[in-house]
Formats: structure tokens, sequence, C-alpha cells
């Protein structure tokens, strides 16, 4: 998809032939995660993109590498709307909620949001973050409340369990 989106930019790919690859890898990674099995055992992760956030193909994947992993996974979707998030971690208390944002204007949105969200009263989610946008601009991270979760999907299921091994040691937090 990197390469389909770089053809695009340089003109050799219209936007129809780049949103049909698009929604048809969307529609595949879709149906796979409707049908991995879903934890039920371990602590609840969310998963979804940054308010304003449109491409949803890399935290679809994230979910998928995570439920495989064995672990209990809700896809949150596009565009997160912040306050409804905010109202809906502080009643489930989700363990870890990781964001995607691929572009600066979410990374600010979601800047502002993680903020938000690691003010609220404990147990507050672990959050982290990810996304082609850190991996273009590696400064944003530190200016980010949360943790960097890997340049990849894959690189992210290891973080996730580091960071929630870290989080069931903690007194207080349910296992």
């Amino acid at each position: 998809m990197v390469d389909v989106g770089d053809r695009w930019h340089r003109g050799e790919l219209s936007i129809t032939r780049e949103h049909y690859a698009t929604g048809y890898l969307i529609q595949r990674l879709s149906a796979i995660l409707r049908v991995v099995p879903n934890g039920y055992t371990s602590p609840l992760i969310w998963v979804g993109c940054a308010p304003g956030e449109k491409h949803e193909m890399g935290v679809l994947l994230l979910c998928i590498y995570l439920r495989r992993a064995g672990y209990q996974v809700r896809y949150l979707g596009q565009d997160l709307p912040q306050d409804d998030l905010i109202a809906e971690a502080m009643i489930y208390k989700p363990a870890l909620i990781l964001f995607s944002a691929s572009g600066l204007d979410a990374a600010a949105n979601l800047q502002h949001l993680c903020e938000q969200l690691v003010a609220i009263e404990p147990p507050r989610p672990v959050i982290g973050y990810g996304g082609r946008v850190f991996n273009v601009h590696p400064e944003l991270r530190n200016s980010m409340a949360g943790v960097f979760a890997g340049a990849t999907a894959l690189e992210a299921v290891e973080t996730v369990g580091d960071l929630l091994t870290e989080r069931t040691r903690q007194p207080g937090w349910p296992v």
C-alpha cells in the first residue's frame, strides 16, 4: 500500500485506482479480523484511529496481530470522537488504548486527546500510539503523552506485551 500511495503522489496512479486498492485491502483485513479469535481472559485493549484520522489499514492489521497473540481487542474505527472516547474509557476502563495517526493534523489532535486521557482518575489506561507520521517525524514522539508503540504493527505487539506486563505489576490494577 505504501507503493500504491507513492505511485499516486507521483501521478502514476489515479485516485480511483488508489481508492479501489485501499478499499479492497480494508475489506480483506476486516474479514480476517472478524474470524480471528478474540482473547477473553487478557486485559482489554482498545485500538483506533486518532481524531480526524481516516487511514485505518494499519490499525486493522494491528488488531489482527494482537488477537493472534491472544489479546482481548476492540477495534474502535476511524476518526474517534474525543469527548465520547474519554467518557467511555472512564466507564469501561480498558488496560490499554492504542492510536494511529498518519498525518500532522491527526497527530496534533491525538496529542490533545492523549493529554486528556492521562489526566483521568486511576485506574487509567496506558496510552500507546504509532503511525506513519511518527516514523517520518520521530521528533513528534517527544511531545506526546503516552508510549510510542513502534514503527510497525509487529513491533507494537511486542510493546503491548511489555506494557501490559508492567501494568499488571502495579498495585490495585485488576488482572
